[in-house]
């Protein structure tokens, strides 16, 4: 799977919701995605390089995608191949977002740059494309970072106002209609 596709994801669910899909707030939350991934399915989410960049860790490639939006919000655009992904991939983007997606760029920044993260061992001043090798985001998420949880929200019948009709669909009741 490719970095550009899964922002691309990342961008079409929380452009809206959030409001400040940044090419900064992108790559930091690919950064979270990357280290949720190996924590929790023992897997890398995407085969690209994470670097060590003055400003936190980058996906070159998605950078150079949404270099032009500068630190404006980047639109929406669907020039992903959902396709690619398959439901459990959608579903852990998804959480990932959950735990993240609430702070700001530069809350993240400021939470990549913490000492001893990934970043932080890896930054060397000057040096722009530092690679941050996966053993140590593996590392670092395992000794301290908690793990997403699926969000799987349980109902039962008596959590909705309405009665069932003669096809036992459920509908609101009938004072409601008015």
């Amino acid at each position: 799977m490719k970095a550009v596709d899964l922002a691309g994801y990342m961008v079409f669910l929380a452009s809206d919701l959030f409001g400040d899909m940044t090419n900064m707030k992108i790559n930091k939350l690919l950064y979270y995605l990357q280290g949720q991934s190996l924590l929790v399915r023992g897997k890398v989410a995407f085969d690209d390089d994470i670097e060590a960049w003055d400003h936190g860790p980058v996906v070159n490639s998605v950078y150079a995608k949404y270099i032009l939006n500068g630190n404006k919000p980047i639109s929406a655009s669907g020039d992903f191949d959902v396709a690619k992904m398959d439901e459990e991939d959608r579903d852990f983007i998804r959480q990932v977002l959950i735990k993240y997606g609430m702070y700001s760029a530069g809350e993240l920044r400021e939470m990549t740059h913490r000492q001893g993260t990934p970043w932080r061992r890896c930054y060397k001043e000057g040096q722009k494309h530092t690679l941050i090798p996966v053993e140590v985001i593996s590392d670092y998420f395992k000794s301290h970072e908690q793990a997403v949880e699926a969000f799987n929200p349980s109902f039962s019948e008596d959590d909705f106002v309405g009665y069932r009709d003669e096809d036992g669909v459920l509908v609101l009741p009938k004072e409601w209609d008015e």
